[in-house]
């Protein structure tokens, strides 16, 4: 009878352990989907920003400065501390995919500023400016869809292989 009894404490100490370990690892898993969901939020928001703020405006300072950062800091703020959230869920490699995302939103963002403060560049019209940005912007775009492309599968395969 009293190995019966041991037995059984034992098996509840396990069943016990191994429900939390199941909870908590269920816990991790959600926090991480949001925190990719959250991601994907502010990359959209992000990208949506740069291809609809009035480059033209800006290029020609009809918008201050502090307007200007008004409009694109606090979406590439958002942007940034997801990507550090996101290191507590993901491995250095997959990371990098992450910070590359948001590194090309800063590198338009310093494309932006040195169009707007170079005094070099004044004499070349606006238009060709305009089109510099563009086309700046456009490339990185273009990357990200491919870096985008990959990240995902690397998602679906870390969350299939976990189940």
């Amino acid at each position: 009878m009293g190995f019966t009894i041991v037995g059984f404490v034992v098996k509840f100490v396990l069943e016990r352990r191994s429900k939390k370990m199941e909870i908590n690892h269920s816990l991790f898993q959600q926090n991480r989907i949001n925190t990719v969901n959250n991601f994907f939020t502010y990359y959209a928001k992000a990208e949506l920003m740069w291809l609809q703020i009035g480059i033209y405006e800006i290029l020609e300072h009809k918008i201050p400065a502090k307007e200007i950062d008004k409009l694109i800091l606090p979406t590439l703020n958002d942007l940034n501390r997801t990507v550090l959230e996101l290191k507590m869920y993901f491995d250095a490699e997959d990371h990098t995919f992450f910070q590359q995302l948001a590194g090309g939103f800063g590198l338009i963002h310093g494309k932006l500023l040195n169009l707007y403060s170079d005094l070099s560049l004044s004499g070349k019209n606006i238009i060709s400016r305009e089109i510099d940005f563009t086309q700046r912007r456009d490339e990185i775009l273009n990357k990200n869809m491919f870096l985008i492309d990959e990240l995902c599968l690397r998602i679906r395969k870390s969350f299939k292989s976990k189940f």
